[in-house]
């Protein structure tokens, strides 16, 4: 016996007129909301009236926020404005400017800190602990940094990074003398990266006390724990080091030589 073709079901008249109905209400509301915004891009009421900065990046000047005064909140093209003050504040990440209806501009920061110099063409640079280029080096300001060396020189864009593969282990070395404890207590002055299975860091208070430690990007995180260690022995005479190389299982400490008299 043949089986009968099944018939594919057909929509009832109630489930049309419904969908036809969701329909014309979302049209409906489409142009309402359209209608509103347009009103409120003419109203008053939304005009920018204050331009409020976070405290801690005061630093923007205020002739680049005086253009928000006055103008519609909603026509505030607020990439664009982004965009234009990142590229002339590099000192600052995660730049952001907010609407706050119905007539405020919020702009928000985080200050890039400079925690070192580096020699990036013919000059040094500050640089952040993210390896950013925040400004070009200001000597008032420089004198407590310490001076990347061996770092290959690049095209400079204040708010780029620092390209250079060695700059992360540098950075590391900084952040870990500023960072522990008994590290901070002596100055890193310098730190060459020419050759990373060698990096050299001087240390000291001043050029005549300076000595030399010696690690390698690989290990100097654990290094640098033996060489506070190290520091803190009272029988280790600071003056008589000439170097620390904490390259090998056991540190090497060569003496400067005795002067003659």
């Amino acid at each position: 016996m043949a089986k009968r073709k099944q018939s594919s079901p057909r929509l009832s008249a109630e489930v049309v007129r419904n969908s036809a109905i969701a329909v014309i209400i979302l049209i409906m509301l489409f142009f309402i909301a359209r209608g509103l915004l347009s009103l409120a891009g003419r109203s008053a009421f939304f005009t920018v009236k204050d331009v409020i900065v976070a405290d801690d990046i005061k630093l923007i000047d205020t002739p680049d926020l005086l253009k928000f005064r006055g103008v519609n909140i909603f026509s505030v093209d607020i990439d664009k404005a982004e965009q234009k003050i990142r590229a002339r504040y590099p000192q600052f990440a995660n730049l952001r400017i907010l609407r706050r209806f119905p007539d405020q501009i919020f702009i928000t920061a985080v200050r890039r800190d400079p925690v070192a110099l580096s020699i990036l063409d013919t000059r040094a640079y500050f640089i952040d602990k993210n390896g950013f280029i925040v400004a070009p080096e200001d000597r008032a300001a420089a004198d407590s940094l310490a001076l990347i060396r061996g770092i290959k020189h690049q095209k400079v864009v204040l708010g780029d990074v620092v390209r250079d593969t060695n700059i992360k282990a540098a950075l590391g070395i900084v952040m870990m003398f500023k960072e522990d404890a008994l590290l901070s207590a002596v100055p890193l002055r310098s730190l060459d990266v020419t050759d990373p299975m060698r990096i050299v860091c001087v240390v000291g208070e001043d050029s005549a006390s300076a000595f030399e430690v010696f690690v390698d990007k690989n290990n100097y995180a654990s290094r640098g724990r033996v060489l506070g260690t190290l520091l803190s022995h009272r029988e280790v005479d600071l003056t008589e080091v000439k170097y620390i190389d904490l390259r090998f299982l056991e540190p090497i400490i060569g003496k400067k030589k005795a002067k003659k008299t």
